[in-house]
């Protein structure tokens, strides 16, 4: 149901967003759902028709002075599918996004990564690492010595395992994965430390 029974208000455009397309699209829709819902706070009870390109601007400029540029750059992708999607269904004759480059700048891949010492020693460490946090340890280990991504391994089911086999497996579904691909993980004893 719109926010304030008008179907054109910011906060009635992302709930239909977020039902129609979201959810529809994404496997994990929860974290734009939160960024939409944070970032565009201050925008909830306006009319999508009013806010202005100088607006979309001065939000974003704000996201990347508070040392956010990745979240302005995302951002700034989210909310330009929210209006288009606006145009489509017919909430928003135009988008007021009408940027020529991205707010947050270029984004550098990650280029740092722990040798085979450092990995040894947060193996050997966990513990003192992440405070005796049982949970976090045995994650931590999983990961590393798995090699899946966290939303893999806190997804895993005990069907998914095969451990009375001779050598071990980890059957990942397709469905749970960040590629939509089944893979194997072979599950061997961690190396002594």
């Amino acid at each position: 149901m719109p926010a304030a029974g008008n179907p054109h208000n910011v906060t009635a455009l992302i709930k239909d967003f977020t039902e129609r397309h979201l959810r529809q699209r994404r496997k994990h829709p929860e974290y734009a759902e939160r960024i939409l819902q944070m970032e565009l706070a201050g925008w909830a009870h306006r009319d999508a028709r009013t806010i202005k390109p100088r607006e979309v601007i001065e939000l974003l400029d704000a996201i990347v002075e508070r040392r956010a540029p990745v979240m302005a750059n995302r951002v700034t992708g989210l909310l330009s599918q929210l209006f288009r999607y606006g145009i489509h269904r017919q909430v928003v004759e135009a988008s007021p996004v009408q940027l020529l480059f991205r707010p947050g700048g270029t984004e550098r891949p990650r280029q740092r990564a722990l040798d085979d010492g450092e990995l040894a020693a947060l193996l050997a460490n966990v513990d003192e690492v992440t405070n005796r946090a049982n949970r976090t340890g045995i994650a931590i280990r999983l990961i590393l010595l798995t090699a899946v991504r966290r939303s893999e391994l806190t997804g895993a089911r005990w069907s998914e395992l095969d451990l009375a086999a001779e050598a071990p497996l980890w059957e990942i579904p397709a469905e749970r994965t960040k590629t939509g691909v089944a893979f194997a993980v072979p599950l061997t004893p961690p190396p002594p430390v």
